[in-house]
């Protein structure tokens, strides 16, 4: 048993830190809990700076931190896939921009930023095709598949339906066959 220097309860000493500095053996002053609320009081006293401190360790070891997520992904299979599907549920938007971003820099299509505000403009508008303004999705008039580039003046108002008919058809592919389905 040892007495803890900041709670003063007696306590195993399971419940003290090891002080690797001192030997064999040696335990810290204080329990676990104490420490471990003492850390949490500190970082809420100098978050800013934590957050900081945290943010540069990433950019330096981002092979470790990468390692690290896919370790814990690949053990949390299950609770990783709830946490994404609630994410793009909760943020159409940016999952659809992130989703076209990667599809760009697979077919290595050249890609231009698009703005937020060029996205949402985009999505305003009526469907370019039959002019309802219900599920518009932004399209690629010239498919990235087929070699067009991610740039505001490839994109197009689309209702679901008709993106989803479209698919990865040109233009004047997808007027022909509209014309011919009508």
């Amino acid at each position: 048993m040892k007495r803890c220097t900041k709670c003063g309860q007696d306590k195993p000493l399971d419940d003290f830190a090891d002080r690797s500095e001192r030997g064999a053996g040696a335990k810290k002053s204080r329990c676990r809990e104490c420490l471990a609320q003492a850390q949490k009081d500190r970082r809420k006293a100098n978050l800013d700076e934590v957050r900081e401190y945290e943010r540069a360790w990433r950019a330096a070891n981002s092979e470790k931190v990468w390692a690290s997520q896919k370790r814990w992904r690949d053990n949390n299979r299950e609770t990783y896939n709830d946490t994404v599907k609630r994410w793009r549920r909760r943020h159409p938007d940016r999952y659809s921009e992130a989703r076209d971003r990667y599809r760009a820099s697979r077919s290595q299509a050249e890609t231009l930023d698009v703005s937020r505000a060029e996205i949402d403009r985009i999505r305003a508008s009526a469907c370019f095709v039959c002019g309802t303004r219900d599920e518009i999705q932004v399209d690629h008039i010239v498919p990235l598949s087929r070699g067009g580039r991610h740039s505001i003046g490839n994109l197009q108002p689309l209702c679901a339906k008709h993106n989803a008919q479209k698919g990865a058809k040109l233009l004047v592919e997808f007027r022909r066959y509209l014309r011919e389905v009508s």
